[in-house]
């Protein structure tokens, strides 16, 4: 990358800083987890700078992020605050990389995690269904009842009883 050249920019989130003697990666994974097995997607920078440390990733780690790669600096801005970090740095490298081992079993993780919410969620809904069902079941056997008391009040029941079996017939659907 020379001096005069456009940077490499990226959205994503900032997925590991790594610390080799001579070299910092940082690893910038894409918002939207590509499975294709020959993609690369995930923006690798090596860059040198003897003052930085791995506490100055340490608030970035697994956040949002935008990146400007130069030749001669690295400007971060985290998303969730804006807040804005550049260091002076030697790019070594700036490449489009795959996805390592890590990455997919991160990606796993949080799709468990995403199944195991979502299937909290439809049991508490399908509790509430079940809560209603019972109510309706209810609500029809007290209607009749009270239909059963005399001729006046079996007509205005009957209609009752149509619109409760029809919500009952609904709530029963498990197609839906």
């Amino acid at each position: 990358m020379s001096g005069g050249n456009a940077p490499i920019e990226f959205s994503g989130v900032l997925r590991r800083a790594s610390f080799a003697r001579d070299a910092i990666s940082l690893f910038f994974l894409p918002w939207l987890f590509d499975a294709t097995p020959d993609s690369r997607p995930v923006l690798h920078v090596r860059m040198r700078n003897p003052a930085l440390q791995p506490s100055d990733f340490e608030t970035l780690l697994n956040e949002g992020v935008e990146v400007a790669v130069y030749s001669d600096r690295i400007d971060v801005w985290r998303e969730a605050d804006h807040g804005q970090f550049a260091w002076a740095v030697e790019i070594l490298s700036c490449e489009w990389a795959a996805y390592e081992f890590g990455d997919y079993a991160a990606r796993i993780a949080e799709l468990d995690q995403v199944c195991e919410r979502q299937d909290n969620d439809l049991r508490a809904v399908r509790a509430k269904v079940d809560g209603a069902l019972k109510l309706s079941y209810e609500l029809i056997r007290r209607a009749e009842i009270k239909g059963d008391v005399s001729s006046d009040m079996r007509a205005r029941q009957d209609e009752v009883i149509r619109v409760l079996e029809r919500i009952t017939s609904m709530l029963e659907d498990r197609d839906v």
